[in-house]
């Protein structure tokens, strides 16, 4: 019930929208994700550095990002970087 009458009230809340808008901004990366996600699974983990470097140049400031690639360049040994 609550869901519904959140996507009712959506067009006038204007502070809604914006999140709901900066949420769907994720789209825009997913071929990388499921491009890095295959390289992960096959232990390439340089590929995998390419590809959420590229993500993040796409979109800067979604934090999820900086900590997938944090946990590559764990799985590196890159632990300064």
């Amino acid at each position: 019930m609550s869901l519904l009458l959140s996507f009712l009230t959506l067009p006038f809340d204007k502070e809604a929208q914006k999140d709901f808008f900066s949420k769907c901004s994720v789209i825009k990366i997913i071929p990388e994700l499921f491009s890095a996600f295959l390289y992960y699974k096959a232990q390439d983990y340089e590929n995998v550095l390419n590809v959420y470097k590229l993500a993040i140049e796409k979109m800067s400031g979604y934090p999820p990002l900086y900590c997938l690639l944090g946990d590559v360049l764990r799985a590196l040994g890159k632990h300064e970087d």
